[in-house]
């Protein structure tokens, strides 16, 4: 889908997917990363559960008279290429054990979803193999049983109609063998012909 858009829409969107993945759906949360990623950020010391505060970036909030100069600052010294997979690590695990802000979509929530979904698929597949109860079960059973004797008696009877059938064409030769006999000319010339015995 990205191939068939324009450059700079494509580097839009793959941005957006990835800010989105990373669990920050606001100007906020979007704050909070880019100090993540600044390379003055203590984020990985307090992953590691070194630093006392719970807010990702510096000790102090970005104000709103000097963001304009902070953020050309932080866009200058960003943290070298090879150390940011490093810290947003640090950045989802300090965001999934920080209490839930409006900014973050809440990895941590996302993780509980899906553990919350596991729990109830297993909970419905341990209720479905209690749906037939024991007295049906054994009923079922014998229904079963019943079903695999006449299913041998179906084939037996197959097999003795294959008999039935082979009988019937040697029988069915034979007349044809001893009409053949009894009409041939030398029966005519015996003193008894076995036409008049028969």
């Amino acid at each position: 889908m990205l191939d068939k858009l324009p450059k700079d829409e494509a580097g839009l969107l793959a941005a957006e997917s990835i800010v989105r993945a990373v669990g920050v759906t606001d100007g906020t949360g979007f704050a909070a990363l880019m100090d993540a990623l600044s390379a003055d950020s203590t984020i990985e010391g307090k992953a590691k559960g070194i630093g006392g505060t719970s807010r990702l970036g510096g000790d102090d909030p970005p104000s709103s008279q000097g963001g304009q100069a902070d953020a050309g600052s932080r866009a200058q010294v960003l943290v070298h290429p090879d150390d940011v997979v490093r810290r947003l690590r640090a950045f989802v695990e300090l965001e999934s054990a920080a209490p839930t802000r409006s900014g973050l979509a809440g990895p941590s929530r996302a993780v509980g979803a899906v553990r919350r979904a596991a729990e109830l698929e297993q909970e419905f597949w341990s209720r479905m193999t209690h749906v037939i109860n024991e007295k049906g079960t054994r009923v079922w059973r014998a229904l079963e049983k019943q079903l695999e004797r006449y299913l041998a008696l179906l084939h037996a009877r197959a097999t003795s109609l294959s008999e039935v059938d082979s009988l019937q064409h040697q029988n069915a030769e034979l007349r044809a063998l001893l009409n053949q006999y009894l009409s041939s000319r030398i029966n005519e010339e015996l003193q008894i012909p076995p036409t008049q015995i028969i």
